[in-house]
């Protein structure tokens, strides 16, 4: 699953309107329609904002292992 089919999840999970995430964004409730469409990528910033409104880690979101800083790499 996209990182985008998951925003458009969460925000029909949270029973959430576009515009309520454009809100939290600071963006065009276009701009939250083309993430879930998968025309456009978040920036940085505002997949920050969702990660910190929705209480979610950036690699929660992102698909990616979470991140032990205290267990090595190797």
């Amino acid at each position: 699953m996209d990182y985008r089919d998951k925003l458009k999840y969460l925000r029909i999970y949270h029973e959430l309107e576009q515009k309520d995430i454009a809100a939290v964004c600071g963006v065009t409730v276009s701009t939250v329609s083309s993430w879930e469409t998968k025309r456009n990528h978040l920036t940085i910033d505002s997949l920050a904002r969702l990660c910190e409104y929705y209480k979610i880690s950036c690699n929660s979101l992102l698909g990616l292992p979470e991140y032990d800083p205290i267990k090595p790499l190797w």
